[in-house]
């Protein structure tokens, strides 16, 4: 969640995410489903993905291997990666993301923690 969210705040500037900061409907959607998964008793399910290069994760020993081999040590990192991502996407139903499953999530729209005993309609 802390990768995915890092970019909806700056240090350098206050704003208050309008005009060019402004989030799309689906961003207000994803965060909203974020927020009621950290509301949830669900435990995290998904395996860890790191979403960053594996070069720029490298260490000087990995970057000297990478040499030596000409570049197949890289290209082991790179198919590890794969398979983690492979891994990650068949795990649960990504569009639903931290939910594993529609099931969970349906479930958990349910009993949400929001709006409780707000009418949306207004008698008047």
């Amino acid at each position: 969640m802390l990768e995915l969210s890092w970019c909806l705040y700056s240090d350098l500037e206050n704003h208050t995410l309008t005009g060019k900061h402004q989030l799309s409907d689906k961003e207000l959607k994803d965060i909203a489903r974020f927020i009621l998964f950290l509301h949830s008793d669900f435990e995290y399910e998904w395996p860890y993905f790191d979403h960053i290069n594996p070069l720029l994760r490298f260490s000087f020993k990995d970057l000297l291997f990478t040499a030596l081999t000409l570049g197949q040590h890289y290209g082991v990192k790179l198919n590890e990666r794969k398979e983690q991502f492979e891994e990650f996407m068949h795990k649960g139903d990504h569009e639903l993301w931290p939910f594993i499953s529609k099931e969970q999530y349906e479930q958990q729209l349910r009993k949400q923690p929001f709006l409780r005993g707000i009418n949306s309609t207004k008698s008047n």
